[in-house]
């Protein structure tokens, strides 16, 4: 199992509730504590973006996305159609906006004490330029966690799936090799 972001805290859920189905995990800047960014939350404020155009939603994602990258050069056309894709209707705007609203640091505060349950051999990736998901939780989570490895990847932000592909790969697959 890999979670990033909200899709880290999801997976670190699965781990603590149904730990026969995770033989592996790997959480890469994921929300695991209370720190949700502010730009998600401010697509949670639906007077404020409801009535606006897409256009505005679409810029604000374009500049969202331009802050979660360390390398410029990583902000490929392909990569920013492909994120921005799911959110750049009505129906993608209401999505994000419900999404965003019902972020909840309650549901991933709740789980801080369970950490420990986790018997998955767990890896710890992070893009140490992340703006949103600081390397020190990263570190904290994986302090919390029996035996987990907290790696570093420098010179790569909040997605460092795009921002360091050949890292985040090379990672992933020397973790889920091992014994």
């Amino acid at each position: 199992m890999v979670g990033h972001d909200t899709g880290g805290a999801v997976a670190l859920i699965l781990a603590i509730e149904h730990p026969a189905v995770v033989n592996r995990l790997v959480i890469t800047n994921s929300v695991c504590y209370d720190r949700f960014d502010d730009d998600m939350l401010d697509f949670g404020h639906p007077l404020r973006w409801k009535p606006r155009p897409i256009s505005d939603l679409v810029t604000a994602l374009e500049e969202s996305l331009a802050a979660g990258l360390s390398n410029p050069d990583r902000l490929t056309p392909e990569f920013q159609a492909g994120m921005i894709a799911p959110w750049a209707s009505e129906e993608g705007k209401l999505s994000l906006l419900r999404n965003a609203s019902a972020l909840n640091a309650n549901q991933t505060m709740a789980l801080v004490d369970r950490h420990g349950d986790i018997a998955a051999p767990t890896l710890v990736l992070w893009g140490m330029d992340d703006p949103w998901q600081k390397a020190e939780d990263g570190k904290q989570l994986a302090s919390e966690i029996p035996g987990a490895q907290f790696q570093a990847i420098e010179g790569a932000s909040h997605w460092i799936q795009q921002d360091a592909p050949k890292q985040f790969s090379q990672a992933l697959l020397v973790f889920l090799a091992s014994n």
